[in-house]
């Protein structure tokens, strides 16, 4: 039997919803992922993240997550993007990691949503911003200014 779960997120006080489906002996996706996981795929959202080759991303989760290189970041950091790839959240694509959209209920891009809208705060701490707000449908409000209007008499 199959029920659906919906998570409801504000993102820059604008509400959307985000529909998942699940399995009810199975425990959803995201409960499942580690931290590391999670910020693998917040960062993913980025497009300063999203565009780099997978060796620079490698660098700079590990600067971000473990604060220097060791063997212990990189075998962990290797596991986490291959669990991630196994799940197809991510996939590789000329030289970089991109964030997965095929299934519709269950994908790496909703995932990522999930863990930013979840704690923002956190992955604030590390600059993620999330996700740009044209990627969430909001149209962003410009703030020129009107300026000063001087009158000479």
């Amino acid at each position: 039997m199959l029920s659906v779960a919906y998570f409801f997120l504000a993102v820059d006080c604008q509400p959307f919803w985000i529909g998942v489906l699940t399995c009810r002996m199975r425990k959803i996706s995201y409960e499942k992922l580690s931290q590391l996981q999670k910020l693998i795929l917040v960062a993913l959202l980025e497009p300063r993240y999203a565009g780099m080759k997978r060796w620079a991303l490698n660098r700079t989760i590990k600067r971000l997550y473990y604060g220097k290189d060791s063997r212990v970041a990189t075998s962990s950091l290797s596991r986490a993007y291959q669990r991630l790839e196994d799940r197809k959240y991510i996939a590789r694509f000329g030289g970089r990691w991109e964030l997965t959209d095929s299934n519709p209920y269950d994908n790496g891009v909703m995932l990522a949503f999930l863990a930013w809208g979840n704690n923002r705060e956190f992955y604030a701490r590390f600059g993620l911003k999330g996700p740009p707000l044209e990627a969430l449908g909001i149209k962003p409000e410009s703030h020129a200014s009107p300026g000063i209007e001087i009158e000479l008499d």
